[in-house]
């Protein structure tokens, strides 16, 4: 394979939506310029990459994280259509401020403007002299260090870059008819629950409670906490669910009923960086690279990050990840949910999370996450 490693804005630079860069706009919209910025990049492939020994008509696009739910949304753009024939989305995060319609409230996010609106008053202290030309003499430094923290920057549903949550686009199988794969890792919260984590039983079930408002009985039943020695592990259940998990098997659920090579990977080998943290996020990328600190090289190491490797570029080159001297990756089937497991010993196993993920798909159908 040849890869192609982009840059593209983020933060503020990458995200900001605000009414004014919308009226300047020739589409009447603003944000999503990270996204844009993923797409030129996929233009720049379709017109260069031939010169470097690549195939412009096989394209795949992979990322983790941030980089997971870019490749959700890429998916779903209008604006994609052909830059790419395959897909790879490494613990997709996408959380209820991942994306916001542009102009409108839902569920329980804020447009997209309304925060950009807020971060200009953040940055320039009265609104009302809010313009274009004053924010842009904002210095980057200072622009960055005052939107760091307690500022998401959605996605915008700006009508142009996404015309719909792309968990709609999914379900209605409207998104790119593509070969995919999707994974998440088993301890995705172990890097996120120390953040704000409930102290008793009662904050936990409060938490619950603000986010799911009428279907947080289901979530309160489904990650039982008696004691306070269950909060941790059952918050960290619960974001590894909720960020992660639920969202990659919505997403391969339903992409796997417009193309049959589609597969589901859950990754279980502890971080080699972080061992505390158990399988933590981005625990594989060290595998998927091949980059494998010296001292860690060990024989089952090594099996599993080629073994990686070789799903990865096989199904980069065929759209199926399956190659002789490796256990058979299943696709993926919502009446069967097999999905492989990725550790020293790489297996196959069915109904991975069953409950926690079908209670959350109850609960968001319920509450009209992704109107």
């Amino acid at each position: 394979v040849v890869l192609v490693s982009i840059n593209y804005r983020l933060g503020p630079l990458g995200f900001f939506a605000h009414p004014l860069l919308s009226q300047e706009s020739a589409q009447g919209v603003s944000g999503n310029y990270g996204i844009l910025d993923q797409i030129c990049a996929l233009k720049w492939v379709q017109r260069n990459i031939a010169a470097f020994g690549g195939d412009p008509g096989n394209v795949t696009i992979f990322g983790e994280s941030a980089g997971g739910a870019a490749v959700y949304i890429l998916c779903a753009s209008p604006l994609t259509k052909g830059l790419f024939h395959k897909a790879i989305a490494e613990s997709p995060w996408v959380t209820d401020g991942s994306i916001s319609p542009l102009r409108r409230p839902a569920y329980s996010r804020e447009s997209a403007e309304a925060t950009g609106t807020r971060i200009a008053q953040l940055l320039l202290e009265d609104e009302s002299t809010a313009s274009l030309a004053a924010l842009r003499a904002i210095n980057a430094a200072e622009l960055v260090q005052k939107t760091r923290q307690g500022y998401r920057l959605p996605a915008a549903l700006d009508g142009y870059v996404l015309l719909d949550n792309p968990a709609n686009v999914f379900a209605r199988g409207e998104q790119h008819n593509i070969a995919f794969i999707a994974g998440s890792n088993t301890d995705e919260g172990t890097m996120f629950s120390g953040y704000a984590r409930p102290e008793t039983v009662a904050e936990f079930e409060a938490m619950l409670k603000k986010q799911y408002k009428e279907g947080a009985n289901l979530l309160i039943e489904a990650y039982a906490v008696k004691t306070a020695e269950d909060i941790k592990p059952a918050h960290n259940q619960h974001i590894n669910d909720a960020w992660f998990a639920q969202p990659t098997r919505w997403m391969v659920r339903h992409m796997s009923k417009v193309n049959p090579n589609t597969y589901l990977y859950h990754f279980a080998h502890t971080s080699m960086n972080w061992p505390a943290g158990g399988s933590s996020h981005a625990a594989e990328l060290a595998f998927v690279f091949g980059s494998l600190q010296p001292d860690k090289q060990t024989p089952s190491y090594k099996y599993l990050s080629n073994a990686m490797m070789s799903y990865w570029t096989q199904f980069a080159k065929t759209g199926n990840p399956n190659t002789n001297g490796l256990p058979t990756w299943p696709p993926y089937q919502q009446s069967a949910d097999k999905n492989i497991i990725l550790d020293a010993t790489i297996r196959v196993e069915s109904n991975y999370l069953k409950k926690n993920l079908d209670a959350l798909d109850r609960v968001y159908e319920k509450i009209g996450k992704y109107k």
